[in-house]
């Protein structure tokens, strides 16, 4: 059997494993009595406002937008050609690929500096 194979059986056995753990925890008493000491709702004061706060809203649209421009990037990376500037990482150090390294792209897709500021 393959490395692979080994590493899929194993975690499967070790998923098995956790769910008997977890089936077992759920059977002790203190666990069955803790959702009904704690039920998880409590009253809200008066004057509390039930909608969005303003900076979580905000937060949200940042984290939005980030993430957005992240995947767009990357996007960008795989789909376009190659720009014409590559890194190729060394092999040489302690945690070496099993093949030979690829040329990895320095540019996002965006136009590099030597373009914008003409250097």
């Amino acid at each position: 059997m393959t490395r692979f194979t080994w590493l899929v059986v194993g975690l499967l056995v070790l998923t098995f494993v956790g769910v008997l753990i977890a089936h077992w925890v759920r059977e002790l008493p203190a666990v069955q009595d803790f959702p009904t000491s704690y039920p998880g709702q409590s009253e809200l004061p008066d004057g509390v406002a039930v909608d969005f706060q303003a900076w979580f809203a905000w937060q949200n649209f940042l984290n939005v937008s980030f993430l957005v421009r992240i995947i767009r990037t990357e996007w960008l990376v795989r789909t376009n050609q190659r720009p014409a500037a590559f890194w190729t990482r060394n092999n040489s150090g302690p945690i070496r690929t099993r093949n030979s390294p690829k040329k990895i792209s320095r540019d996002c897709g965006c136009t590099s500096a030597s373009t914008r500021f003409g250097y």
